[in-house]
């Protein structure tokens, strides 16, 4: 028998995965407006570990990970591939939160390129938002 849950637990659910959905669709679709500068932005975080022999692939990554963004917001959104979405917005978030704790101590990078140049946002205050995904 399942337990059921309290109607406002169930709100409080549905408020936090549309948000969360809402980010990822946002953060994706602001990358997805202009790949190039994506592109730059992931040369920069390339430079800042010294991996610059992968810059001729930033822009498929660059598309790759918008396109990502915009599924799996769009999929949390609806509710749909709920754990196929949940687990690729897990390992979204498994891989950034640490990048952007060190690259928030480290300033080797001046924004963190999420929103594209349509939100900019420092270092600390990326990793604050990835915790709080």
């Amino acid at each position: 028998m399942m337990r059921q849950i309290p109607n406002w637990m169930g709100i409080a659910l549905w408020i936090s995965r549309i948000l969360f959905g809402f980010i990822f669709l946002l953060s994706g679709f602001f990358k997805a407006i202009d790949p190039l500068g994506f592109t730059y932005k992931l040369q920069d975080y390339l430079l800042a570990f010294g991996m610059e022999g992968f810059f001729g692939i930033a822009l498929p990554i660059a598309i790759l990970i918008s396109t990502l963004e915009i599924v799996i917001g769009v999929s949390v959104m609806l509710g749909t591939k709920i754990k196929i979405s949940a687990f690729g917005a897990l390992l979204f978030m498994a891989f950034f939160t640490p990048l952007t704790l060190y690259l928030a101590l480290t300033d080797k990078v001046a924004h963190c390129g999420c929103f594209g140049d349509a939100i900019v946002l420092d270092g600390w205050t990326t990793f604050y938002k990835n915790i709080v995904l």
